[in-house]
């Protein structure tokens, strides 16, 4: 018998490229808020990210071919028809696992290259077979679907509070999402024998309550960049908004859980998902915090003095220990170790010394008109008013 031949439909089939895109842009997004604005590590965490996911969708048909072909909505995938032969997506998958592992550990450090292993392992070796046993397993699958932010946000050297938050967002996110589709095609899932939680609750009479709750939890979770003050009112206003349009979807079902309804919730989230992300990566990266765990904020005025407008930082240039002062600005406050942004700057430095001591001179002033400051105007500066200078007249 002849062996199929390799061409580019059927490699697509098998590595689902809406999928994979998908893992680009939330690993691409982990990256971004840990470093918004670099982009030269980005082909090599890319790259790795695309031949391991690749990997990850092609072992996920070879280990499900025989669900596949008893589900009408798959059996036009490539190892179903026999388009590619199961010995062909096995060690292809392999060859390309291998390949974007390498290609982690090389462009984006070793931390990436394992959390990308672990979601791997999870979606393959626990996922997979959860789906044929119990309705959980797309809560189990969500850890998986999640990790590649925590990939992206471990090459640029985090993840930091925002980065976990997202983290947060993506995992929730799913659920709404992957049970809509599940109401969706819950007859050709009772014919591949999974075991979602549309076939344990046939007539959404659960989900039609859970589904307003689950987007209420993301909507909440995206609620946490602006209170903690790492996004701004712009992240706030598409959270807000998109937000809304996401949870009129999930009432909608609520009302009337058929299949077009639950394909309102599925187009809603597929909305909701790039756009919140987007909106976060460039607050973070436009906005008035980086996103790396510092105040959430420009300094008050109180500890800023009269650089009450500069932002400021948890690792100081000078390499301050925490409870210093920095010597160049004299900034302190609650979260340790401050520096002033200022303080890379010696030209800016130079205008504030300078407005420093011209405010010095304000303040030691008396008014008295001689500028010595002890308010007797005869300008010796002793406070005596003999004008000797002196002291003694006591």
């Amino acid at each position: 018998m002849q062996r199929p031949r390799l061409d580019a439909r059927g490699v697509a089939g098998l590595i689902r490229p809406r999928i994979a895109a998908l893992v680009l842009v939330v690993t691409a997004a982990g990256f971004l808020l840990e470093r918004p604005g670099e982009l030269a590590p980005l082909p090599w965490l890319l790259a790795g990210m695309l031949f391991s996911a690749a990997a990850g969708c092609a072992l996920n048909h070879w280990a499900e071919r025989d669900i596949d072909a008893a589900m009408q909505r798959t059996r036009g995938r490539p190892l179903v028809t026999g388009a590619l032969t199961p010995g062909q997506v096995f060690w292809g998958a392999l060859a390309s696992l291998l390949l974007g592992l390498a290609l982690l550990v090389v462009g984006a450090g070793l931390a990436a290259a394992g959390v990308q292993a672990l979601a791997l392992v999870i979606y393959l070796c626990i996922y997979t077979p959860l789906k044929r046993r119990t309705s959980t397993n797309t809560w189990v699958g969500a850890l998986p679907g999640a990790l590649p932010l925590v990939v992206g946000a471990c090459a640029a050297g985090g993840p930091s509070r925002v980065s976990w938050i997202a983290f947060g967002l993506i995992f929730l996110w799913q659920l709404p999402h992957f049970f809509a589709i599940a109401s969706m095609y819950r007859d050709d899932y009772v014919s591949g024998g999974l075991r979602m939680l549309s076939r344990d609750d046939p007539d959404d009479a659960l989900l039609r309550w859970q589904m307003p709750l689950q987007v209420m939890s993301v909507m909440l979770i995206s609620f946490l960049p602006i209170v903690l003050g790492l996004a701004g009112s712009a992240y706030a206003f598409v959270a807000l908004s998109v937000g809304a349009v996401f949870l009129m979807s999930a009432f909608a079902f609520r009302r009337r859980p058929d299949r077009a309804r639950a394909r309102g919730v599925v187009l809603a989230s597929v909305a909701y998902l790039p756009l919140v992300m987007g909106a976060l990566v460039l607050d973070v990266a436009c906005g008035p915090t980086d996103g790396h765990g510092g105040l959430g904020g420009a300094l008050s005025s109180a500890d800023a003095s009269s650089h009450a407008e500069t932002a400021a930082c948890e690792v100081c240039a000078d390499g301050l220990a925490e409870g210093e002062q920095c010597e160049q600005c004299g900034l302190d406050g609650e979260a340790g170790v401050l520096a002033c942004e200022l303080c890379t700057d010696e030209d800016a430095l130079a205008d504030a010394d300078a407005d420093a001591e011209f405010d010095d001179d304000d303040e030691f002033d008396d008014g008295d008109g001689d500028g010595d400051g002890d308010g007797d105007g005869d300008g010796d500066g002793d406070g005596d008013g003999d004008g000797d200078g002196d002291g003694d007249d006591l």
